[in-house]
Parts: structure tokens; C-alpha cells; sequence
């Protein structure tokens, strides 16, 4: 059968859509489906501040606006926004503390950023919003204001979440693993080490692994692991983007990394964390593995005991089945 040679020249809108010129096997190209920008919801009062808003924001974010603090916990829970930005009042010059209290019982998870004017703000109101349930602070006059409210955005849902972690970890882990716990769920997508953590708590890293172990919970390292697995676990309940993406943004080395270390960790893909409830299945395993904490330092102080290290006992093990094997004539 004649066909008609390929022209360099000819349009490309000539060629057949989704397929790939000169491709072997000739299969349509797929493409991902066109990710959304996450969903901002502001309560303010003015026109003008929401305009600012969404100018600092940008395209980055898709920025739903009301003025009537009545409507804050329908939007809330029909759109699933990644954080609410109030003013001090809404459009009918009421305060708005009553919502960010309201916002801080029913969506723990959801920071609260408040949007102020650094000239117009008073002490009062900062001090009001902030033992209302505000996470951080937005200025309108600050100089690079469109960074400065990403990373308001940012700070607070890493503080949110640790300090949601905190209070229902309380009664599991002792004060030193809680604030090791917490201090790697407030530093968002970096990946901290040991030594930045024990730094950070004013110790050595020794010093540190000791006080873990005289309270029988697990090592810096187990815990700095565990973190990454609650930060991934929560992204992934609360958002809708892709598991790369969240992979990316958690410092994670690749999305197939994320995915193995969740599939290790808590025998479960991200698929099945994408439910409201992915955060507590994370926390129930953390719970789960920190019970099981005094059986692994017992038989640890067994082996250190009798003299024999993990190493030894399967170098042992390893030439006893061999000998075994020779018996039998296997080798």
C-alpha cells in the first residue's frame, strides 16, 4: 500500500493528534491530567485587601475569597483548602476570632494566617489572633510580599501539623523523643539529620541517643525516619496533588522513594492515604512500633550482655547451617 512520505515542511497539525511521529510502536502519547493550583480561602473584609491578596499570590494558588464569616465552614469543607488567611475583621466589621477558633477545633489540620496592615495593627490584635489559633503572620507592606506569603503558608501548615502530632502523641512518647518528634515536623521539605537535630536541642548527637534510650524510646534516626513517614502521610489526606510532586516538596530522593519507605513503614501505597484519615493510620503504626520499643532494648541489652552482637549471631548462624549442609552431603 502507497503512503505518502513525511514532509518536514507540512503543518503540524497534519499529523495525526497523539501520536508520536517516527515512535516503533506506534502507541498514542499519553499526558498527565493538568494539575490544579491548591485552593487558598481568605476571609476579609475589603475589596482592595483581596485584590493585594491574589496579586501576591499569583497563579500559584487559586485564591476564594468571602467577607461573611458565616460561610468560612461550608467553604471549608466543599473546597478543602491548604490554609485560610483572615484579617482582623470580616465584611460585617465583626472579629474574626471567633471563626479561626471555630476553624481550630473542627480542621485542626488547616493553618490560620492572619493578613494585617503592619501600620494599622496594634499589639492587641496580634496577641488576640495569635491565642485565637493564628499559626503566623502576613504583612501587606512587607518588600517581596508574594515569597513572604507563600512561606507564611508554607511555616504554618509544618507548625499545624506538629503541633497536632504533639498533642496526640503526648501520652506515647517521653518529653525528649516528643521534641526531637516535633522539631522534624516543623522544618518542612528539609531532611534533617542527627546531628542538626541534637544541635538544635543544645546536645551532642551521643548525648542525645543516650537520653533516648534511658527512656526507652526509639533512636534519633527511627525518629527522624518517622517523621518523614507523618509528613508524607499527612500531604497526601489533605492534598490532591500528584505523590511525585509531594515527594519532591518533602526533600524525598524520588517518588518511588516515598512510596517504599510508606510501604515499609506502614504496608500501605499512597493511594490508600489519600482518605481524611491517612494522618491516623500513620500515628496508630508510630504508636504500634513505640510499644514494641522495650521487647527490641531488652533483647539488645541480652545480646550486649552475652557478648554477642547482631553480626556475631548471624556469622554463627550462616556456619552452622553450612555445617549442617555438609553433614548431609549437600556441599
Amino acid at each position: 500500500m502507497f503512503r505518502k512520505p513525511f514532509d518536514a515542511r507540512e503543518p503540524r497539525s497534519a499529523v495525526a493528534p497523539g501520536r508520536i511521529v517516527g515512535a516503533r510502536s506506534g502507541r498514542r502519547a499519553t499526558h498527565a491530567p493538568e494539575e490544579r493550583p491548591p485552593v487558598v480561602l481568605a476571609l476579609l473584609a475589603g475589596r482592595v485587601a483581596a485584590a493585594r491578596l491574589r496579586d501576591q499570590l499569583g497563579s500559584d494558588y487559586d485564591v476564594v475569597v468571602t467577607s461573611d464569616s458565616a460561610a468560612v465552614p461550608t467553604l471549608v469543607s466543599s473546597r478543602r483548602p491548604r490554609a485560610l488567611v483572615c484579617g482582623w475583621t470580616d465584611g460585617l466589621r465583626q472579629a474574626a476570632l471567633a471563626t479561626v477558633r471555630l476553624v481550630g477545633r473542627r480542621w485542626p489540620w488547616l493553618p490560620v494566617i492572619g493578613y494585617l496592615s503592619a501600620g494599622l495593627s496594634s499589639t492587641h490584635e496580634l496577641l488576640a489572633l495569635l491565642r485565637a489559633g493564628v499559626s503566623a503572620f502576613a504583612f501587606e507592606e512587607a518588600d517581596d510580599v508574594r515569597s513572604h506569603v507563600r512561606h507564611a503558608i508554607v511555616n504554618a501548615e509544618d507548625r499545624v501539623l506538629a503541633v497536632r502530632v504533639r498533642d496526640c502523641l503526648s501520652g506515647t512518647l517521653a518529653p525528649h523523643a516528643l521534641e526531637l518528634l516535633e522539631f522534624c515536623l516543623a522544618e518542612g521539605g528539609r531532611e534533617p539529620t542527627v546531628a542538626m537535630v541534637a544541635s538544635a536541642l543544645g546536645v551532642h548527637r551521643k548525648t542525645l541517643a543516650s537520653w533516648l534510650r534511658r527512656e526507652g524510646a526509639p533512636p534519633p534516626a527511627e525518629l527522624i525516619a518517622w517523621s518523614r513517614v507523618i509528613r508524607a502521610a499527612a500531604a497526601l489526606s489533605t492534598s490532591t496533588r500528584p505523590a511525585d510532586h509531594i515527594a519532591m516538596e518533602l526533600a524525598f530522593a524520588s517518588g518511588p522513594a516515598m512510596r517504599n519507605l510508606l510501604r515499609r513503614r506502614l504496608g500501605r501505597c499512597p493511594t490508600e492515604l489519600r482518605a481524611p484519615g491517612g494522618l491516623d493510620v500513620a500515628l496508630e503504626a508510630f504508636r504500634a512500633y513505640c510499644r514494641l520499643m522495650p521487647c527490641r532494648q531488652c533483647e539488645s541489652r541480652e545480646s550486649e550482655s552475652s557478648g554477642v552482637t547482631e553480626r556475631e549471631r548471624a556469622r554463627k548462624h550462616v556456619a552452622a547451617e553450612y555445617r549442617a549442609a555438609a553433614a548431609r552431603g549437600e556441599v
